[in-house]
């Protein structure tokens, strides 16, 4: 007796699924700005950039990106803090880093060409499983699985149960199209976003229902997203100025953002004593999500008469000048 994998599968290859993903994604693909000029590195670059982050907010990122870093070679005439620079606004900030490990790899290692083996991209930092599948079928037009969140949501939507990884990986051998890797891959994910769309499963000319493999429900089959609960942060940041100067900490001490400068806080018990000896007024009252966690934000503006040693000071015209996270952004755009 078959298995409902085998026998879904087979549904899919006889009610011709690949076929009819290509032809619609020819009509409708994405115009994304990596994919107008082809190249391994605007796909290693945009596959970096991609994880956990926003198309949309990668869009806007990736042309001051690309004019700085050219290619694999440009990053020999660079540094990591100025590479966080020009990250700065996508977060996660450890891909960034990740990937300063990895270029230098690739430089050093692969003559600034990054490899198409597999066991070779997978180990660079940063690159995990679906990653490098990514690149391999992407940059290469090679076979290979690339299974996220978005193409599980696809098949076991169609299943109408979960899936296991190494089952979505099964399936997709077996319905893989020859030489067209590339398009396939992208069709997955460009057809996968009409998930979130208000008209799916019909959308665009494409009809997902037909491909619903019945045994298990009629309709495309949608699985309730867990809900995380969020870890809620009180704290208060210190804007402490000195004539046209910011003070910022020696030592960083929040786990978010390593690597750079942190803005005095709550958190930091000399930041707070100082506070408390000088005038300081309420500038700004926000929210902000990093991953898992919600900070409540009061943001105090404090005018000092010395400058203490304590703290590093950068000039204000110059704030553009240093890797800063969004977070900073936000906060020392409250001062007047």
């Amino acid at each position: 007796m078959k298995s409902n994998i085998i026998e879904f599968t087979e549904i899919l290859k006889k009610r011709h699924f690949t076929k009819s993903i290509l032809l619609w994604f020819k009509k409708n693909n994405r115009n994304l700005i990596w994919r107008k000029k082809r190249s391994t590195y605007n796909t290693y670059i945009s596959e970096i950039m991609l994880q956990q982050t926003r198309v949309e907010s990668v869009e806007k990122k990736f042309p001051e990106f690309i004019k700085r870093y050219k290619n694999f070679k440009s990053f020999k005439y660079s540094s990591e803090k100025e590479l966080l620079r020009y990250w700065s606004g996508l977060g996660y900030y450890r891909r960034a880093r990740n990937l300063w490990k990895a270029v230098k790899i690739i430089n050093d290692k692969y003559g600034s060409k990054i490899p198409n083996d597999k066991e070779k991209l997978i180990k660079l930092p940063g690159v995990g499983k679906y990653t490098c599948a990514s690149i391999r079928t992407i940059g290469f037009n090679l076979v290979d699985e690339p299974v996220d969140i978005n193409i599980y949501k696809i098949f076991t939507g169609l299943f109408g149960k979960v899936l296991s990884h190494k089952e979505i990986e099964f399936i997709l051998i077996n319905i893989w199209p020859k030489n067209q890797s590339r398009n396939f891959t992208e069709a997955l994910m460009d057809i996968s976003v009409q998930i979130r769309n208000k008209n799916f499963p019909i959308s665009k000319n494409f009809n997902l229902k037909k491909f619903v493999y019945g045994k298990y429900q009629e309709d495309f089959y949608i699985p309730k997203a867990k809900k995380i609960k969020k870890k809620q942060i009180f704290i208060n940041f210190y804007v402490f100025r000195f004539k046209n100067q910011i003070a910022f900490l020696k030592k960083p001490n929040l786990n978010f953002f390593k690597g750079f400068d942190h803005l005095p806080n709550s958190f930091d018990t000399f930041s707070k004593v100082i506070n408390g000896k000088n005038y300081s007024k309420k500038i700004k009252k926000m929210n902000y999500i990093i991953t898992n966690h919600e900070f409540k934000i009061d943001v105090y503006e404090v005018l000092l008469k010395i400058k203490i040693n304590e703290f590093k000071w950068k000039s204000l015209n110059n704030l553009d000048r240093i890797p800063l996270p969004t977070f900073y952004k936000k906060i020392l755009s409250s001062i007047s």
